[in-house]
């Protein structure tokens, strides 16, 4: 029997309202199980698909969940409260540990096995639509993993658990830069008649390769010509002040910017653990200490 990565230990369901499970298993049998001790059936269709309705269940857990079909499978840790489904781009993506420095406080205090999150994997699929996810897990906001939290999503969930005081899951499907018509069905784009011309393209999977291939050797000229414009580069720098907005010839600029900053310590100060902060850059970074 093949359940959705998303049924499996530390779920959580959405309280007060009508919950589904579903998965494959062998053709028009009839499948089974019990969920805190409250039983429930569906029957296989000639494909072996199946969708149960599971019963309701009061808020907290956590709570078991046997499933019978052509085998048994166990869900543990199962909990009954709120849960979000995170979409968007680069805000709601931004995860804990880029935000580190700004909360720090708030972060060290942060250990809540009722605040739980799913990452649905970042794939696409232009020849037919996905029936299954390939991989994923649900992680408590415990530990190293409150670092892989949605920044905006976590701190939401804080709140609504000290609002609410039940259980909340984030299911995370926020992918940085991405355009509404990423996140469009093929039904949708042929429907509102835009982009059809792309959609077609990006069926053939010779122009996704190519249009691969041609991005990855485009950002490798640009690297090279970055590289060859610092090593020839002059000592006719101007001042510039951070954080802050970019003015003058910087205004408009958009490429990598080298930036000097001298600064001294005493002999004291170097024996002496120390970090440097830079806050958030975009969209990289690397510093280099000489």
């Amino acid at each position: 029997m093949k359940l959705s990565y998303l049924f499996s230990d530390g779920m959580v369901l959405q309280r007060g309202k009508r919950n589904y499970i579903w998965g494959e298993t062998s053709p028009e049998i009839i499948v089974t199980g019990i969920l805190d001790g409250r039983k429930f059936n569906t029957k296989a269709d000639t494909h072996g698909m199946f969708v149960a309705e599971l019963p309701d269940l009061p808020v907290g857990g956590p709570y078991c969940m046997e499933i019978n079909g052509d085998e048994k499978r166990v869900i543990r840790n199962i909990m009954s409260g709120d849960v979000f489904l995170l979409g968007g781009q680069s805000n709601m993506e931004l995860r804990i540990k880029f935000v580190t420095e700004r909360f720090a406080d708030e972060i060290k205090k942060i250990n809540d096995s009722f605040i739980r999150k799913f990452d649905v994997p970042k794939e696409y699929d232009f020849g037919e639509k996905r029936q299954w996810l390939s991989q994923g897990r649900w992680e408590s906001a415990q530990g190293e993993s409150v670092l892989e939290f949605s920044a905006l999503g976590l701190f939401m969930a804080l709140s609504l658990r000290e609002k609410n005081d039940v259980p909340v899951g984030l299911i995370q499907t926020a992918v940085e830069g991405t355009p509404v018509k990423a996140w469009c069905s093929e039904e949708t784009i042929r429907h509102m008649g835009f982009y059809t011309d792309e959609l077609e393209k990006c069926k053939n999977e010779d122009y996704v390769l190519c249009t691969q291939k041609i991005e990855i050797e485009r950002e490798k000229y640009w690297m090279k010509k970055a590289d060859q414009s610092f090593d020839q580069r002059t000592d006719s720098f101007y001042k510039i002040s951070i954080p802050g907005i970019w003015k003058g010839n910087m205004r408009d600029f958009c490429g990598t910017v080298l930036l000097e900053k001298k600064f001294f310590i005493t002999e004291e100060q170097a024996v002496t653990p120390a970090e440097i902060l830079m806050g958030a850059f975009t969209d990289v970074d690397k510093i280099y200490i000489l």
